[in-house]
């Protein structure tokens, strides 16, 4: 299932595929100025917020979030989170670790 973010009176509807033992998924942001010059920002500013599965078990993840929580103009990235840890996904163009998410969406 793809990543969509769906306007929703003063908020968005996140929806993606859920991952097998994840508790929850951090999101983060990167700018669109950036990754068309090819490059990933999203540890810029660290993570945006972290998200919960509503109902497990049916194969997605849907989540409300106050508009105001995501950057305009950015790219969002969402990972998978189990009570080890954060998998390592990456890091920033100076090689650094990508930062975990903040503890919940607002």
């Amino acid at each position: 299932m793809q990543f969509t973010i769906a306007p929703n009176g003063g908020s968005y509807d996140l929806r993606f595929s859920e991952v097998a033992g994840a508790t929850r998924y951090n999101i983060y942001g990167g700018s669109l100025t950036s990754l068309t010059a090819g490059i990933y920002n999203h540890a810029a500013t660290g993570g945006i917020c972290a998200i919960t599965d509503g109902i497990g078990g049916d194969g997605q993840v849907l989540a409300t979030i106050g508009a105001g929580t995501l950057p305009q103009n950015d790219y969002f990235l969402v990972t998978a989170q189990n009570a080890a840890g954060e998998s390592v996904y990456g890091q920033n163009s100076s090689g650094s670790p990508i930062p975990a998410a903040l503890a919940a969406c607002p």
